[in-house]
């Protein structure tokens, strides 16, 4: 991976730890007393896939335990993956806590306050996998504060059921229930390889991810039992 990418990378990371500082000050909520749900989703996020169709994880890097404490998350890991025939490189995060500790960094605050310029208006992308699952991620572009003005490209999205979206009140939809996942991606204009876009190179991605995906973040219903 070139230093650029790594850069753009990293940055895209520390923009999503310091959203969530900047809503979420308090840290009294120590995860010593979580639920056995949400103790069970945090041990299995390692079981991630590492690899999926022509895609392999090049490296994976847990947040720091300072960050950790900011997002008050009870676990999490970011990686990056490569497409073997493209070299398209993808950063992806992927986190599991509490609804009121998961909700307070969304991209366009995050980014923005990171010096990244947004461009254009967030549009919602609908993902039909096997099935009658519809996802639904949220897209936005950003333009790096850098001398390079690379483009971001980045997708999230919420689950605490067996859907991924992005309610247009998460706090209502998702306050009452035990825990919550988020998943971003991102994609650079460095780190597109040889072929495609970032909005494309998102995309394809998740919809090769999310089935693999599946059994690390499968969970009951909210309301079932804690």
């Amino acid at each position: 991976m070139s230093r650029l990418a790594f850069l753009t990378y990293a940055g895209c990371l520390v923009a999503l730890a310091v959203g969530g500082t900047v809503v979420h000050g308090r840290l009294t909520n120590r995860w010593g007393d979580s639920s056995a749900r949400l103790r069970a989703a945090a041990a299995a996020l390692p079981a991630a896939p590492v690899a999926f169709g022509q895609w392999r994880m090049h490296s994976e890097t847990d947040f720091p335990d300072v960050v950790r404490g900011m997002l008050n998350c009870a676990g999490s890991w970011s990686r990056t993956y490569v497409h073997g025939q493209t070299g398209q490189i993808v950063s992806a995060a992927l986190l599991v806590g509490r609804p009121e500790d998961s909700l307070g960094h969304t991209i366009e605050r995050c980014y923005p306050a990171q010096g990244y310029r947004q461009v254009g208006q967030p549009t919602r992308v609908h993902l039909g996998l096997s099935g009658d699952k519809q996802h639904e991620f949220l897209e936005d572009c950003f333009v790096s504060p850098h001398a390079t003005a690379r483009r971001l490209h980045v997708c999230y999205a919420y689950r605490q059921t067996d859907t991924w979206c992005v309610p247009a009140a998460p706090r209502v939809a998702f306050g009452g229930g035990p825990l919550l996942y988020r998943l971003q991606v991102a994609v650079s204009d460095a780190g597109l390889g040889s072929v495609g876009d970032g909005e494309s190179a998102c995309r394809a991605f998740l919809q090769d991810f999310l089935p693999a995906l599946e059994p690390t973040v499968s969970c009951p219903p909210a309301g079932g039992g804690q």
